[in-house]
């Protein structure tokens, strides 16, 4: 799950995004590329939360780039606004799930905008 918060003091509209999780090391593929939308406004304040109950993990997971793009439209404003995230897990190890996304360094966070920029770069220019 990862919980999507307004924290403005309008609501959000037409939210989109993309949530990217590939290995620290991109040895392999990535292990989940989902874009998913909101249809209804995202009142301030209020959570929303995203569930993928149909991902899997596998016994054995190195750990990964969590990377979060969103894109919303502030109403009132009649402007849009793109928002990048970047996040670590450490992965699965010896059958366990390690349960949290941290922070990625300052270099973690260049070596992803230079190695995915592709995937993260919509988010990260102006409207």
């Amino acid at each position: 799950m990862l919980p999507l918060s307004n924290a403005g003091v309008r609501p959000a509209m037409q939210l989109e995004g993309r949530i990217y999780m590939t290995p620290v090391d991109a040895t392999a593929a990535p292990l989940l590329d989902h874009r998913f939308s909101v249809a209804n406004p995202i009142p301030a304040n209020s959570p929303t939360p995203w569930y993928n109950d149909s991902l899997v993990l596998p016994r054995e997971a190195p750990p990964h780039f969590v990377l979060l793009g969103i894109e919303y439209v502030d109403p009132i404003a009649d402007k849009r606004f793109r928002q990048a995230f970047f996040m670590r897990w450490d992965g699965v190890q010896n059958g366990e799930t390690q349960p949290d996304f941290v922070h990625v360094t300052s270099h973690e966070k260049a070596v992803i905008e230079s190695r995915f920029s592709a995937v993260i770069g919509p988010y990260t220019t102006d409207a």
